[in-house]
């Protein structure tokens, strides 16, 4: 009997009651929706606590072994926090703040997110914050380009590799195209999560009224909604890189510099010179027209769920990033 006592008790979900130092809120996604920008507002809020780790990725992949195997992915395999000891040590010294939280915005994009979470935090506040998802993919892809990380010049190329880079197991940073299906993904956590605990946002409202977007998100998740806090800087920029040679070599780091210069010194060095070496990015017309016809299905259902007018996603403009 009490064997069968102890086998039951294991195979039991775990309760959120029960676990300690753990998020009251998420920051979802979507990626290069200006969600480092967001998360950068939010840690300036004196009740709100952010783990240092912008993307722990706990609920993506609680428990696995991360091996991803794309250019540069070692980062993100090192970064992945999969056990829930080390998860809860994030938020250690954010006990006594109102609201906790974490910006992992892969989460969207892995279904098994949104079970886990279900399963752990059934409680928490979930922000979204959306962009045109063929405006998403090329900004992605100009990131990837902006790191060193992606080897193919073109975006189109880009594209057409993105199946069998998934297959070959690169991670989701490289799922350009892949990771714009937000009807879909959302539907998913609409069967998990009750409507009122997620707060939908699009990057028009953060591009064309941060500090009102900062109001509503804070208002969600129980801080004071007018403590002043700053919204001029724009964090994680994409942009076209030039000066190859020079952006790789600091992305390298010398050392040097390691030798002379403090960490954070460095750091802010090294974002500086990269951010001069961006240049406006253009999206070739004929790319986004064909990524917006394939998302068009999933844009007109998505408008119907969230309640937005998302035609300005559809105007042809010479969008730059």
């Amino acid at each position: 009997m009490l064997q069968l006592d102890i086998r039951e008790a294991i195979q039991q979900p775990r309760s959120a009651s029960k676990l300690i130092n753990m998020p009251t809120f998420l920051l979802i996604g979507a990626g290069k929706s200006g969600t480092t920008s967001i998360y950068n507002y939010l840690r300036q809020h004196p009740d709100v606590y952010m783990p240092r780790i912008k993307e722990p990725l706990f609920f993506a992949f609680e428990g696995q072994r991360v091996n991803f195997c794309g250019p540069g992915d070692a980062e993100i395999n090192a970064r992945a926090v999969t056990t829930l000891q080390r998860y809860q040590d994030l938020f250690h010294e954010g006990v006594g703040r109102a609201a906790l939280g974490e910006a992992s915005v892969a989460y969207l994009y892995y279904p098994s997110a949104a079970e886990r979470i279900s399963r752990l935090l059934p409680d928490a506040k979930l922000i979204v914050v959306l962009r045109c998802p063929a405006d998403r993919a090329y900004a992605n892809y100009l990131h990837a380009l902006r790191l060193g990380r992606e080897p193919l010049g073109s975006f189109a190329d880009a594209l057409d590799a993105e199946p069998a880079r998934i297959a070959a197991g690169w991670s989701h940073f490289y799922h350009y195209a892949s990771k714009g299906w937000y009807y879909r993904q959302l539907s998913h956590w609409l069967k998990l999560f009750p409507r009122e605990q997620i707060l939908f946002n699009l990057y028009d409202d953060l591009e064309q009224n941060p500090a009102q977007l900062m109001r509503r998100i804070f208002s969600f998740i129980g801080v004071d909604p007018d403590h002043p806090i700053s919204t001029e800087k724009k964090f994680n920029v994409s942009g076209q890189p030039t000066g190859i040679r020079i952006r790789n070599f600091v992305q390298r780091g010398s050392p040097m510099a390691q030798i002379v210069l403090p960490k954070q010194m460095r750091a802010t060095l090294k974002n500086a010179i990269l951010k001069c070496s961006l240049r406006q990015g253009y999206m070739p017309s004929a790319v986004r027209k064909e990524l917006m016809n394939t998302y068009a299905p999933d844009i007109s259902k998505l408008a119907d769920l969230i309640e937005r007018d998302l035609s300005g996603w559809f105007q042809q403009r010479r969008q730059q990033y």
